[in-house]
């Protein structure tokens, strides 16, 4: 993706809830100036990544922002802006 703004985002109230902004599992995304700014997960027990969540994949960010992304009421919660697991990001 190239100049995208992926903003004000919110995920439905459920028990489990990842990427707020951009959900890549068994992925390679390449983000070129991209914001990823202000989106929110409320109200779950799990929540994971409410900018960016990747698993098993690979994110390459040349410039851009990650910026304001929050989790709010996760009793597990994780990775306001980026979460990674299992995955490589540059």
């Amino acid at each position: 993706m190239t100049n995208v703004d992926i903003s004000q985002n919110e995920t439905p109230t459920t028990s489990r809830s990842y990427g707020g902004g951009i959900y890549a599992n068994n992925a390679t995304l390449t983000l070129n100036n991209c914001m990823v700014n202000e989106n929110h997960i409320k109200g779950t027990s799990w929540a994971y990544g409410s900018g960016i969540y990747i698993e098993n994949s690979v994110l390459n960010m040349i410039g851009g922002e990650v910026n304001g992304n929050r989790i709010s009421d996760g009793s597990r919660a994780n990775g306001g802006g980026l979460y990674v697991e299992g995955s490589v990001a540059t």
